[in-house]
């Protein structure tokens, strides 16, 4: 159970990042907006993985976290949606500009 419980949301966050977070990104860069284009393969440190599958990686942690949240908090299903924005929407972009 737990297993699953972590496995599918890891790759769900993983794929999310692929398509949708690297999709705009590639849209941006196409018009002139990002200093770097999508799926890049620059080498990030310390372990020297391509930025692409860090930020993916990072996607699928984000994924097991908010599972983690928002599951036993909230069975309706407005509570649900409205915490899935503020966790996903708010709260990632929040750690990725201070931390």
């Amino acid at each position: 159970m737990l297993t699953s419980g972590i496995i599918v949301p890891f790759i769900a966050g993983f794929l999310a990042v692929l398509i949708f977070h690297q999709g705009v990104w590639a849209i941006f860069s196409a018009a002139g907006k990002t200093p770097a284009p999508a799926w890049s393969m620059d080498k990030t440190g310390p372990l020297g993985v391509p930025s692409v599958v860090n930020a993916a990686f990072w996607g699928g942690i984000w994924g097991i976290a908010m599972v983690l949240l928002i599951l036993p908090l909230f069975a309706s299903s407005l509570g649900y949606w409205l915490t899935c924005i503020v966790l996903g929407g708010l709260l990632t972009s929040l750690v990725a500009l201070l931390v």
